[in-house]
């Protein structure tokens, strides 16, 4: 399944996160966001001043004055860091290419990765350096839906260090490839993937 899924450049394309949904309404929440910060930003400048005012005036004591500050500069802070954040994603919408030869280039370095898998252990290594979580879900006695969470560095020419989105890519096990599983002893018991898939430990499907 990590052939289908992750190696394959078009297929994880299509499995990024925020490209699902529809661009422009992705771009348009991004900038309604954008502008909810800017409004936040200005009016708790305002109320920093209204602060500097009272201090200036007599009417607030020293040690209300400095906490009512540095509460506000905390505000700031974090609504710069959520400024920052949301700009990093804004040229992403405009340039695709850019994004498919990053997904490409990802998948390129995760099949040399694989390749060099010969056994579990390297199975596992590799599932805990690309894969951030495995959700196993038996829809039916002989059938099964996996999701694979992750995330694939972007790069572009707006930021130094590489933008890093998320994708999540599902994966369907069919009867046969069930069948399959269950001639090699690995267990059908639902409780066992679910505790343990999920931290990469007992992910050794047949076709992996």
């Amino acid at each position: 399944m990590v052939r289908e899924t992750l190696l394959d450049p078009e297929r994880l394309y299509a499995s990024i996160d925020f490209l699902k949904q529809k661009t422009r309404a992705n771009q348009v929440k991004i900038e309604r966001e954008l502008q909810e910060i800017g409004d936040a930003t200005r009016e708790i400048a305002t109320r920093k001043k209204r602060i500097v005012d009272l201090y200036g005036m007599g009417e607030l004591d020293r040690e209300e004055y400095t906490r009512k500050i540095q509460e506000y500069d905390k505000e700031v802070e974090s609504l710069e860091a959520k400024h920052k954040e949301l700009l990093k994603f804004v040229p992403l919408f405009e340039k695709k290419e850019l994004v498919k030869a990053s997904v490409a280039a990802h998948c390129r370095t995760m099949k040399k990765r694989f390749t060099a898998c010969v056994d579990f252990a390297t199975k596992r290594q590799f599932l805990l350096d690309f894969v951030t979580k495995v959700v196993y879900r038996k829809t039916w006695r002989t059938s099964a839906t996996v999701k694979l969470c992750g995330m694939v560095p972007i790069k572009t020419d707006a930021a130094p260090e590489p933008i890093m989105v998320s994708f999540t890519a599902n994966y369907t096990i069919g009867q046969r490839e069930m069948i399959g599983r269950y001639s090699k002893g690995i267990p059908a018991d639902d409780a066992y993937y679910g505790a343990k898939v999920a931290r990469a430990e007992t992910y050794q499907f047949a076709t992996l």
